[in-house]
């Protein structure tokens, strides 16, 4: 059986913006004719024509590029703690105190731990020093569920971290993120608690 490939306009340039889901489907296509692509031998193995490597590699490399001006980034994971015990599903937020503009922080998972991104998708954080925010909340419904659409359940939110870490004007905690290998030991959250959080105001 020979190799082909359906004609399909190739065009490898930068997609247009406006045109972000008519590129996703032209890749997906791609993608099915590469399948089409394949030769089987005569072992019944499969291996892949030239062309049909080529349209893969293209397509793994298509993501969107690093915005500009995006520093070098080092890998970070912080680790946090509560009354002894990993405080997980807490959000990190780090505040750089030189004034770098990119967003850097992350989730803690199961053991406490985060492993920083920089603008929400990057892995890492560039180099500099950062107060540390961390805040977690837990939301109570106190009213009965809504009826109609349009209505509000009534509730109350608590935060589960100690207000002081909360915020950049009160946090005490910090770090400075290097150019090598960064290693830190675990950021103590203080004790559990359960502080009621006052609407935006009230």
């Amino acid at each position: 059986m020979e190799s082909r490939l359906e004609k399909l306009p190739l065009n490898f340039g930068t997609p247009h913006p406006s045109k972000t889901s008519s590129n996703r489907l032209y890749w997906a296509l791609l993608i099915c004719n590469l399948r089409k692509s394949c030769l089987m031998n005569s072992n019944g193995a499969f291996r892949f024509s030239f062309l049909g490597i080529l349209l893969f590699s293209l397509f793994c490399g298509c993501g969107q590029p690093r915005p500009e001006g995006l520093p070098d980034l080092y890998p970070v994971t912080l680790k946090f703690t509560q009354e002894g015990a990993p405080c997980a599903d807490a959000f990190v937020t780090l505040i750089s105190e030189s004034g770098v503009p990119w967003t850097v922080g992350g989730r803690t998972d199961a053991g406490g731990s985060v492993t920083l991104q920089t603008h929400g998708r990057y892995l890492g954080a560039p180099a500099g020093k950062y107060k540390i925010t961390v805040t977690k909340t837990e939301t109570e419904f106190t009213g009965p569920p809504p009826k109609e659409m349009g209505d509000v359940q009534a509730s109350n939110s608590y935060s589960l971290i100690d207000s002081i870490y909360t915020i950049s004007a009160t946090t005490t905690l910090v770090v400075e993120i290097g150019t090598g290998k960064n290693s830190f030991p675990p950021f103590d959250l203080g004790k559990k608690v359960r502080e009621l959080m006052k609407p935006p105001g009230a």
